[in-house]
């Protein structure tokens, strides 16, 4: 999955949602193939698509509250702090999602209300949302193993 990178965001980013499903599918070797997947999901705003973005960043919270396996779904918008992202321009925020599988999130990804709202939102961003997935939080006995 790409990190976001500088000019408008493209039609392409309609797919990135698919992308984090694909990646999900190619599971490292440190990732169990089952067990929760925690995504999170970065998205530049353009200040005059605020109000549209968050109508369809509700739908999208409203659609996926049934959706099997859906442990969590947050999303947040940044604070002002001296280094923040956000500008006069932009505001970023950030999607939290927690699955119980890796498939629970491939068939959110595939749903009628993820797919909605990845093809309204491209327009919306400066820049193509990022998605990164992690698997279950590492335990002391984990980092020790790492260390």
């Amino acid at each position: 999955l790409k990190a976001p990178t500088a000019g408008p965001a493209s039609a392409r980013s309609a797919v990135w949602h698919a992308e984090a499903a694909a990646a999900v599918s190619e599971e490292p070797l440190t990732m169990p193939p089952q067990g929760p997947v925690h995504a999170y999901l970065t998205f530049h705003v353009r200040t005059e698509a605020l109000a549209d973005f968050c109508q369809a960043a509700a739908a999208l919270l409203a659609g996926s509250s049934l959706d099997r396996g859906r442990r969590r779904m947050d999303l947040h918008r940044e604070l002002p702090w001296l280094k923040q992202v956000s500008n006069d321009d932009f505001s970023l925020f950030l999607m939290c999602q927690e699955w119980e599988t890796p498939a629970d999130l491939e068939a959110h990804v595939a749903s009628a209300h993820a797919l909605r709202f990845n093809q309204v939102v491209p327009r919306m961003l400066v820049v193509e949302p990022s998605a990164t997935l992690f698997g279950a939080p590492l335990t002391p006995s984990e980092l020790a193993r790492l260390s």
